[in-house]
């Protein structure tokens, strides 16, 4: 039989009542099998509201959300009963098509659709926007697979970094250039000069909490992504407390200005945020070494070494000091240049008189 129409994508992003009551409850019983218990349980609603966030992206593709949250569940009990090299794509996709409720528009498409609307399932499991960058052209025959492709492993003769070792400030100090970015797999990746900033905001930090308990996060290996993201930035923010975290709010790293939710809080934005930072700041342990993001921890502790050497930092503040003062720093190259001609004058002149004193 036939379902009603999920309400259009304009109530989603409005959040309206119709939208709430269509999707409300499915989301909180997929919430309830997607979440095992765990730390984020004490956090109210989390996990709800992380489903139903998602929720708005199946409407934005086209598909029913009813529909979807049906397949999800699928999907949840195919990864829960195999093994990470058995979760084969393929195969859940061949298993879903005979279902009554398989989204029709794909009915005569090509395999590769049928698998794309799975990986699209996944990833409103893992609540991440896209992993279109990682599985074109050639997406990985199995939903695990795409672990790697995300955090690639570090080499053999590389060491694995024993914590989070880099502030903020020092990235900034070291002629870093940070960018913010709202999705949380992009935390910390390096090209460039560029290092991408995860964004925090009171929600944010929530879904982190909860990522650990996510059971298709750990069932593919991400689940450890939230807190190696939490303990990140227990290093990066560490001393910005004694400046209210100007510098983080100045770079957009945190987002302070939320309207949802903000009557009735006990205390703000960026009390709650680093608050849970600090709590993060605060555990000790193996628990804390960046196993997940190894691969990019070490690649800027890497151009970190070299923009550290003497004869780099020096040039990088030459060229600082050119750009932000022209007529110090040149006004400066010109007296150095006049100093050195009078000491080559002087010199010449010491030598000429020795020359003439020798002389017969």
């Amino acid at each position: 039989p036939s379902r009603p129409p999920s309400p259009d994508l304009l109530q989603a992003i409005r959040n309206t009542k119709v939208w709430r009551d269509f999707a409300g409850p499915p989301c909180k019983k997929l919430a309830a099998v997607l979440y095992a218990p765990g730390e984020a349980k004490g956090v109210p609603d989390a996990e709800h509201q992380s489903v139903l966030g998602q929720m708005k992206w199946l409407t934005n593709e086209g598909f029913s959300v009813r529909d979807g949250i049906e397949h999800m569940h699928a999907l949840i009990n195919f990864m829960l009963k195999h093994e990470r090299e058995y979760q084969v794509v393929d195969q859940f996709v061949d298993a879903m098509k005979m279902e009554p409720h398989w989204p029709a528009q794909l009915k005569d498409k090509p395999q590769r659709e049928h698998a794309d609307y799975a990986w699209l399932l996944l990833c409103r499991l893992l609540t991440v926007l896209d992993l279109k960058p990682y599985i074109d052209p050639i997406p990985p025959p199995t939903f695990a697979g795409i672990t790697p492709l995300i955090f690639p492993p570090i080499g053999d003769r590389d060491d694995p970094p024993t914590a989070f070792n880099f502030t903020l400030r020092e990235l900034v100090d070291e002629g870093f250039i940070i960018e913010t970015t709202s999705k949380i797999m992009d935390h910390l990746v390096f090209s460039g000069r560029t290092v991408q900033i995860l964004t925090l905001s009171r929600k944010q930090v929530l879904r982190l909490m909860c990522y650990s308990d996510n059971v298709v996060a750990r069932a593919v290996g991400l689940d450890g992504v939230g807190k190696e993201i939490l303990y990140s930035f227990g290093k990066l923010v560490e001393d910005e407390f004694t400046d209210r975290y100007r510098l983080p709010v100045s770079l957009g790293v945190f987002d302070i200005n939320e309207s949802d939710g903000q009557k009735g809080e006990l205390v703000d934005d960026l009390t709650a945020v680093t608050s849970i930072i600090k709590l993060y700041q605060q555990k000790a342990g193996a628990d804390c070494r960046p196993e997940i993001f190894a691969s990019r921890v070490l690649a800027i502790e890497k151009e970190l070494r070299r923009r550290r050497r003497w004869y780099n930092r020096l040039r990088r503040d030459v060229r600082k000091r050119e750009r932000e003062e022209p007529v110090m720093f040149w006004g400066t190259v010109l007296a150095t240049f006049f100093g050195i001609c009078s000491i080559i004058q002087t010199v010449t002149s010491i030598w000429s008189l020795v020359l003439a004193l020798r002389l017969p």
